[in-house]
């Protein structure tokens, strides 16, 4: 009686064979998605880690001579700072290919005023006081 006023539902017996294999379908994607979410998360933490033991100072000032003295005072103070593993300039050329994604290969006599970056590696488990 049902059927013969809802014309889109299958006859009884008609449709016993699709609802299992839809619910597996169904099992199967939310599977998938759980294992794509865990991977996903242990990639982020994994990134996160990495992260986590280093900073990076930038040394911007127009001037050379000024922008060089300003960097061995902040090697001289990270180095003596607690912490602080390692402190490290780094050279023109590895600064050039960071920001080569967004100017794209530009010589290195340019004249582009580029910041010295320095790459500090703190010690495991420090806790460094950034604002100090």
């Amino acid at each position: 009686m049902i059927s013969e006023r809802v014309k889109f539902l299958p006859k009884s017996g008609d449709g016993d064979t699709l609802l299992p294999a839809v619910i597996a379908v169904m099992i199967f994607m939310t599977a998938l998605a759980l294992v794509g979410a865990v991977a996903l998360g242990d990639g982020i933490r994994g990134w996160s880690a990495s992260l986590e033991g280093q900073i990076t100072v930038q040394i911007v000032t127009a001037d050379a001579r000024e922008r060089r003295v300003d960097t061995e005072s902040a090697l001289r103070l990270l180095r003596a700072t607690p912490g602080i593993s390692s402190a490290e300039v780094l050279a023109d050329s590895e600064v050039m290919s960071l920001v080569a994604p967004w100017l794209g290969r530009i010589p290195a006599d340019s004249g582009l005023p580029l910041p010295n970056l320095i790459d500090v590696r703190l010690r495991p488990g420090a806790n460094l006081n950034t604002a100090a």
